[in-house]
């Protein structure tokens, strides 16, 4: 108890000699103890004339209280709650408990006030976290850590972004308590998908060379997130430490209700991250990455999804940064089947990072909502939004091969909607086959061949010949992809010179015209043009009516 007694008299000191100094600087000479002063007076004789514990934390709490009231600068405030926070490892128990009170009590009073302070005194806090022993003690330095968060949200989160990678357990404790708090986790959970799609992602990693895809011959280049960023980037700090965050809250059960109420959020966010770690430095980011998406799939408790990713090598494409796309699509696929009620909030979600300030982003948002075609034939109104979405991406040269694709998946709609952007489609397909970008004009030739399969005749009827004067070049082009992209194309043509067709004879005038070239292919050493050649010669050879070459055109299938 004299120990206690002692304690309280220095704080009364302390504070006395505050108030003659600031007496003193304004050239004061009453230098008589302040009336605000005379209740810790009284406060001591009770805390020393108490045996009780708990009567002793009460009065702890009440010393908080004053201590908040006569600590009137804002520095001050924060270097004492910075010294307490030292308190929080005592050697004893009780005091260690006594100090959670102090400090909890000083942190509702004025935490308010502690605007430009909050960075380090989290920092501090959590630190001397991983310290503490005590359950009691440990839980009291929670509950101050929450009212700070209330309080100071964002700077709170900041400071949490830095803590180390993977996160120690004390600071998983910390993640789970924001996680948990009905009042935290909504604003908490959008501070870091804030971070995630609108904050500084990437940094140069120093390298002098840019990361771009490399051209192998006969081979289009893939789009990549490195490629698409120009010099060499890797992941910045504060978006890997909100990946990790968010990994975090998403292993929480209690999170269900809140994703399911903020599901484009959850799934854009995710799906945009894959943009910007794909490929790039450092090789845990997308890790980190894989382990979000489990955990949402597993809150959804749609462990089947899960297990059917994982085994299709789809979440191992996350890392890859020439098949990342691939992946976007299967995702995109699966979640617009399971969840077809938000299949517009998904599409108003991504929509504005079309024109993100990270092409990865932008890769990802328009390649996911070309996949997206092929799950709207139920909502006319969602299918137009994208349709006119994807026709206006095709000026941008980043995103061409994603609106190409997107309007080739216009097949699996209803033949009613089909025709109805038909001609626009056409327009738009056949004015990129025979583009200079190998990429380019592979997806234009692969989605034409696509719509022409399902497409009315009298669509096709004004642009046949053109078509075919178009397609012929390519028969002799560099690049065995596009080589046999284009037998494909002319291939899926050959409905049009059926007998029923009002297109048979001038079709088959052109097929007159290329088989020679058509043959000549079969010979190529290359497999995948031989196959496609021989695919084409069997789709149109019958249609010329002789009977020889309906044979031959049956043999080169059977020897596919």
């Amino acid at each position: 108890m004299q120990l206690l007694l002692l304690a309280i008299e220095s704080i009364q000191w302390l504070l006395y000699l505050q108030h003659m100094l600031a007496q003193l600087v304004n050239n004061q000479t009453d230098l008589t103890p302040p009336k605000s002063l005379s209740p810790l007076t009284g406060l001591r004789k009770r805390m020393v004339a108490s045996e009780d514990q708990n009567e002793q934390f009460g009065f702890a709490h009440s010393l908080a209280g004053l201590l908040a009231q006569l600590v009137t600068s804002k520095e001050n405030l924060a270097a004492l709650i910075k010294a307490t926070v030292f308190g929080l490892l005592d050697t004893q128990p009780t005091s260690a408990r006594g100090t959670c009170v102090i400090l909890y009590g000083i942190v509702s009073a004025r935490g308010a006030e502690l605007k430009g302070h909050i960075m380090n005194i989290v920092t501090d806090l959590v630190a001397k976290m991983q310290f503490i022993s005590g359950d009691a003690t440990l839980n009291g330095s929670l509950h101050a850590f929450k009212t700070l968060a209330k309080l100071h949200l964002d700077d709170t989160v900041e400071a949490l972004l830095k803590e180390t990678i993977p996160h120690p357990p004390h600071v998983v404790k910390v993640l789970q308590l924001l996680s948990r708090d009905a009042e935290l986790i909504i604003p908490f959970v959008k501070h870091l998908t804030d971070v995630l799609n609108n904050g500084d992602l990437l940094e140069n990693d120093g390298a002098e060379a840019a990361a771009a895809a490399t051209k192998s011959p006969g081979k289009a280049n893939a789009v990549t997130p490195a490629a698409a960023a120009g010099p060499k980037k890797r992941c910045t700090r504060e978006s890997l430490g909100a990946t990790v965050c968010l990994s975090e809250v998403l292993s929480e059960e209690e999170i269900d209700e809140v994703l399911q109420q903020n599901f484009a959020l959850f799934f854009g966010t995710l799906l945009l991250r894959i943009g910007t770690t794909a490929g790039l430095d450092p090789p845990e980011a997308s890790s980190q990455l894989v382990d979000c998406w489990r955990n949402f799939f597993k809150v959804l408790e749609e462990d089947d999804v899960l297990e059917n990713l994982t085994d299709k090598g789809i979440l191992a494409k996350l890392s890859n940064g020439d098949n990342y796309i691939e992946a976007v699509g299967a995702i995109t696929s699966v979640v617009c089947k399971r969840h077809a009620t938000e299949r517009r909030n998904v599409f108003k979600f991504l929509l504005p990072f079309v024109k993100a300030n990270y092409d990865g982003q932008r890769l990802v948002a328009a390649f996911a909502v070309a996949e997206m075609v092929n799950h709207t034939q139920d909502d006319t109104a969602l299918l137009d939004q994208i349709v006119t979405q994807l026709l206006t991406a095709l000026v941008d040269p980043k995103l061409t091969v994603a609106a190409l694709r997107g309007l080739g998946n216009v097949i699996s709609c209803t033949p009613e909607q089909i025709n109805t952007y038909a001609s626009s489609i056409l327009d738009a397909l056949m004015a990129s086959i025979d583009s200079q970008k190998d990429n380019v004009a592979l997806e234009a030739m692969n989605s034409l061949a696509k719509v022409f399969q399902v497409v009315d005749e009298t669509r096709i009827a004004p642009v046949l010949i053109n078509v075919c004067h178009r397609i012929r070049p390519a028969f002799d082009h560099s690049n065995e992809l596009i080589r046999a992209a284009s037998a494909s194309l002319f291939g899926s043509l050959s409905r049009f010179g059926g007998a029923g067709s009002k297109l048979q004879a001038t079709f088959v005038e052109q097929i007159h015209s290329n088989l020679s070239c058509i043959v000549v292919h079969i010979n190529e050493e290359n497999p995948k043009v031989v196959n496609a050649f021989k695919r084409t010669l069997f789709q149109v050879g019958p249609l010329l009516g002789n009977e020889q070459l309906k044979t031959l055109a049956i043999f080169c299938l059977f020897i596919l």
